[in-house]
């Protein structure tokens, strides 16, 4: 009698196990499609925007606040490049609409958000072999890739 007890908890173990893969495996799945999906959607954000060809960016430093009980976040990005063309005054940087410019610094005249971009005017004239430094301060509610994970 013992034996078909052994026998009959084997085989229960067995379908629970069985079950518990096949639902893992269900849930891998999901999060595949939806991981190609963000991919796809990021691929196609990036082939819209093609980035300031006028600088050569030496270096981003970022400085973020990311709220743990809300999807709020705050900080700022330093950026330090060198003018690739002559008589650069404005220079154009990639930001979420979803996120709201509060400054800019020197030398940064004025700014306007247009979209995804920030289009920063430049308070001088700068030509190759000037090194620049901008800190741009920001804040808001991020939008999800694909409207699934990441900032």
């Amino acid at each position: 009698m013992n034996k078909y007890i052994s026998i009959f908890l084997v085989l229960i173990i067995s379908v629970l196990f069985n079950n518990a893969i096949a639902q893992k495996s269900e849930t891998l799945l999901d999060h595949y499609v939806n991981e190609y999906r963000t991919f796809k959607e990021f691929i196609a954000k990036s082939m819209e925007f093609k980035g300031d060809t006028n600088i050569d960016v030496k270096f981003y430093y970022l400085d973020i606040f990311i709220g743990i009980e809300s999807p709020f976040i705050s900080g700022n990005v330093t950026c330090i490049f060198e003018p690739v063309t002559e008589n650069l005054e404005t220079i154009r940087f990639d930001l979420n609409r979803s996120l709201t410019v509060d400054s800019i610094t020197a030398p940064c005249e004025s700014f306007y958000q247009d979209g995804d971009e920030i289009v920063i005017n430049l308070d001088d004239t700068y030509n190759p072999g000037d090194q620049l430094e901008i800190k741009t301060f920001y804040h808001g509610i991020p939008v999800l890739a694909g409207g699934y994970k990441g900032l």
